[in-house]
């Protein structure tokens, strides 16, 4: 399994979206675990270091609700991508709308002011699991509301499940990374011209 999960997507949520993955053979599930997911979120940036060193001490156990939760938005988001990916704008049925309502309005934000320099900084009440879902959540709603989901494309690698907002200047783009599938994808194009050639 993978030490880093995969940030290729320019978006969080679908970075999200991408934390199960197949970009050959094997499928790798960055929540697989309440502890992977916590680790997920800490290297997404999402979660301040010293709250994830916190929910990392929890129990297993502490954390499988909200796992479970994740897990459940993850393929809920999924369905939604698919259906809209190349639109001009997003629509979700009612009941969609709310489902990721009922998640936002679980969030607990606030703005705290800091002292030297003085500067205004938004940050939330981490102090129950459910916290964890909170931030995922609003990346959702984010994508769903603002982004430009026309150019939001699904990787051509024929096995691979990864999603990404296109943002090169062309919007060419066409593989979750040149590395994974772009680079198997020119040496299969050059094994069928020696094929063909031959």
């Amino acid at each position: 399994m993978t030490d880093m999960p995969f940030f290729i997507a320019d978006n969080p949520a679908l970075d999200f979206l991408n934390s199960i993955a197949q970009p050959s053979d094997e499928v790798i599930d960055w929540l697989s675990d309440g502890h992977r997911f916590v680790e997920w979120l800490r290297l997404s940036a999402m979660i301040p270091d010293d709250q994830a060193d916190r929910f990392q001490a929890m129990p297993q156990e502490a954390l499988e609700d909200v796992t479970e939760q994740a897990r459940v938005l993850r393929e809920w988001l999924r369905g939604v991508v698919a259906r809209n990916a190349g639109r001009d704008q997003v629509t979700l049925t009612e009941g969609e709308a709310r489902y990721l309502n009922g998640l936002l309005a679980q969030d607990h934000r606030f703005f705290q002011v800091h002292a030297d320099p003085c500067h205004l900084h938004e940050t939330r009440d981490w102090s129950d699991p459910m916290s964890l879902l909170m931030p995922v959540a609003a990346s959702v709603a984010h994508l769903l509301a603002e982004a430009d989901i026309w150019h939001v494309k699904n990787c051509e690698g024929p096995t691979c499940t990864m999603w990404f907002e296109d943002k090169t200047k062309n919007r060419k783009r066409r593989w979750c990374t040149m590395s994974i599938c772009g680079n198997r994808a020119k040496a299969a194009a050059f094994r069928a011209r020696k094929k063909a050639q031959a």
